[in-house]
């Protein structure tokens, strides 16, 4: 059963198909979540991929971290984003120019049939070399130190991880999955999350669709996680 992790419709989202998982422990990033918190993370993203790809979609996923006006800290969002999936080859040719070109990042890229696990992703990140980055062990997950993007394809589309550690004392574009998505998918004035938000009774209704979209994906999810042998 999924309790560390919750799924939510993002607020300025960059299509209707664009979800958030959240750790309910508000963790500054995946590289200070516990083990069962970046697996159970790991599993839900299989489940936003097996629902895009079942219409047709393929799904971006990328972390990106918030600061919290409140409390001072950092909140950790996966990003889940449904696209269309005639788009994978032009989505991961733009995300792979981009993140070269901006990131100012050593750079990871692998590929593989639909979704490259999270705590592989972490695991690349943990055994980094130090004198790769140019900081201690003990600053390997600072808020500004890292950033990956998975991009899976649908049926004879592309999937790939991207995965980097950035150098710059100005850190990590973290908005720059997005702004390659709504630029391949021709909608540059969604860039920003600010230009995008809906109406309260939109985003009610949008959260609405998604629960009855994830129902059935969750409840096998969940009847495995009961019972590892179905």
């Amino acid at each position: 059963m999924c309790v560390q992790i919750y799924i939510a419709i993002a607020r300025g989202g960059v299509n209707p198909q664009h979800c958030l998982l959240l750790p309910a422990s508000h963790q500054p990033n995946l590289g200070f979540c516990p083990l069962p918190v970046v697996e159970e993370c790991d599993r839900l993203m299989d489940v936003m991929r097996e629902v895009n790809y079942e219409q047709g979609l393929g799904t971006l996923f990328f972390e990106r971290y918030v600061p919290m006006k409140q409390t001072r800290t950092m909140h950790t969002q996966v990003h889940a984003v449904g696209f269309p999936g005639h788009l994978t080859s032009a989505l991961v040719e733009s995300m792979l120019y981009r993140t070269v070109r901006d990131s100012g990042s050593v750079l990871v890229w692998e590929q593989h049939d639909y979704t490259l696990s999270l705590p592989h992703v972490m695991g690349v990140l943990a055994n980094w070399q130090p004198d790769q980055m140019g900081r201690q062990p003990e600053h390997k997950f600072a808020h500004s130190s890292y950033w990956w993007i998975t991009i899976c394809g649908t049926q004879g589309q592309p999937s790939c991880t991207l995965i980097g550690v950035t150098q710059s004392p100005v850190g990590v574009n973290l908005n720059l999955a997005r702004e390659v998505l709504a630029h391949t998918l021709n909608l540059p004035d969604r860039v920003q999350w600010k230009n995008c938000v809906t109406p309260p009774n939109q985003e009610t209704e949008a959260a609405l669709h998604l629960k009855q979209l994830l129902s059935n994906s969750l409840r096998r999810l969940q009847q495995s996680t009961e019972d590892p042998t179905r």
